[in-house]
């Protein structure tokens, strides 16, 4: 017998095509009559492909897939779908996490309280920015490796290309977050690529005035204090000067703080808060002396 490598969603969907059950007439038919899909992030690139694989490869006598538009109808339409065939066939149901896959919960109880078969399949896959673990935490306490390990989820959740504040409600790239978090997440991960992409996010989204927005990429502008606030666009100098302290990276440290951002972009901003001045003096010192690629106007030190 030739061996045939699959993954799981590809053996998935051929055990389900090649199901047959025989009829009340003698007649052998498939057993699922298809696949109602509700394609996201978590299915698509999995069985997605395999529907779509079935389909190129048997055509007609294919497994077919439907397109649904609502989680909790496509599973009262896969129950009506059995009780019209007696309950001798059934229909599949399937979708990726996310605040719709619970509905199909209410269409899963209502077939199960009448007896009827429905196929459920729900899936997800973890998606993040590449960042190869650096360190790790373990002490005699269970309760806080416990927290430990919630935090290294929740920062991971967070890797994606940009570092988001409120994941919740959208994921943009809130500047505070990514040297307030600086330190915590390049003791664990290795974050080094992403950080560079940051900075860059900082000196592309920067105004001509030199002002940093609060957001990089800045996909949309917030008012009302979310757009102009030195402790989130003053991440354009401090990024740099944490991958230079934690790396050695002179190149990103020359770029921005010879090249825009933390040129005219930070001393806008930290003009706006006396508080933030020193921070960037001190800053801007350090960098003229740790690298001698990186020279700054006196005012500047």
């Amino acid at each position: 017998m030739k061996t045939q490598r699959l993954t799981m969603s590809q053996a998935l969907v051929q055990h389900l095509a090649a199901l047959r059950v025989e009829m009340n007439d003698g007649t052998i038919q498939p057993y699922c009559g298809g696949v109602f899909t509700i394609f996201g992030h978590g299915n698509v690139a999995g069985l997605g492909e395999a529907l779509e694989a079935e389909a190129a490869a048997h055509g007609a006598d294919a497994l077919r897939y439907l397109q649904a538009r609502n989680e909790q109808g496509m599973v009262h339409a896969a129950a009506a779908y059995a009780k019209q065939k007696r309950r001798m066939q059934a229909f599949a149901c399937t979708t990726s996490i996310g605040p719709g896959a619970t509905n199909m919960v209410t269409g899963a109880a209502m077939a199960t309280v009448n007896r009827l078969p429905v196929l459920l399949d729900v899936g997800a896959d973890f998606v993040s920015s590449a960042a190869p673990e650096a360190g790790s935490f373990r002490c005699d306490n269970p309760l806080m490796n416990d927290i430990h390990d919630m935090v290294a989820r929740s920062v991971r959740s967070n890797l994606q290309s940009v570092l988001t504040d409120c994941p919740h409600r959208e994921k943009l790239g809130w500047l505070e977050v990514a040297h307030l978090m600086g330190p915590s997440i390049l003791y664990r991960y290795d974050a080094h690529g992403l950080y560079r992409k940051i900075c860059r996010d900082t000196t592309e989204s920067q105004l001509d005035s030199g002002l940093v927005p609060d957001i990089a990429p800045e996909y949309t502008r917030f008012n009302g204090g979310f757009f102009e606030s030195p402790e989130w666009g003053s991440a354009s100098v401090q990024l740099p000067w944490l991958l230079y302290r934690w790396y050695g990276d002179d190149g990103i440290l020359a770029a921005q703080l010879t090249g825009g951002a933390a040129g005219a972009g930070a001393e806008v901003q930290v003009a706006r808060s006396s508080w933030a001045l020193p921070v960037f003096q001190r800053l801007a010192l350090d960098a003229a002396v740790a690298t001698s690629s990186v020279v700054l106007p006196p005012q500047q030190v």
